[in-house]
Parts: C-alpha cells; sequence; structure tokens
C-alpha cells in the first residue's frame, strides 16, 4: 500500500520541543507536525521543491508496531 507521511521544514530553535516518549515506529511525525500546528505555525507548500521517498528495508519496528495494531482490534490510532 501507498502511504504518505507529513514532512516539514522548521527551524530548530523555533521549534516546539520533541516529545520523545514518540520511540520506534508509529504516528510520531504525525504527532509532531500536530503539535507546531497547535503551536500556531502555519504551512505552506512550497512552489518549486519536493521530497523524494528513497526505498529502505522494513524496520524491525514497523514490525512490532503491525503486529501490535492487528491485536487491538483493527488499528491503532494515533493520541488525542
Amino acid at each position: 500500500s501507498v502511504t504518505c507521511e507529513p514532512w516539514f521544514i522548521i527551524d530548530r530553535r523555533l521549534c516546539p520541543p520533541y516529545d520523545s516518549r514518540f520511540r520506534g515506529y508509529g504516528w510520531n511525525k504525525v504527532q509532531q507536525v500536530a503539535l507546531v500546528n497547535a503551536s500556531g505555525f502555519s504551512f505552506h507548500v512550497h512552489p518549486a521543491a519536493f521530497l523524494v521517498h528513497r526505498p529502505h528495508p522494513k524496520s524491525q519496528a514497523q514490525g512490532i508496531y503491525k503486529d501490535a495494531s492487528s491485536n487491538a482490534g483493527g488499528g491503532v490510532s494515533p493520541a488525542k
């Protein structure tokens, strides 16, 4: 399946601290984007820039996350 992840560029001096409890795999980038948004930042799409995702081997953490998701009754939702 094709999935997308939220990527953004921000000055690290302005970025709210990353919640280090998000380790491993799953929802860490989504949580960071939600925090930045809730902190009042606005997002803009650069008209002449893009990112390319380079294929890589699946991580062990991804398998553990997906196993936990399917054992939790069909899916894991991001923290609210």
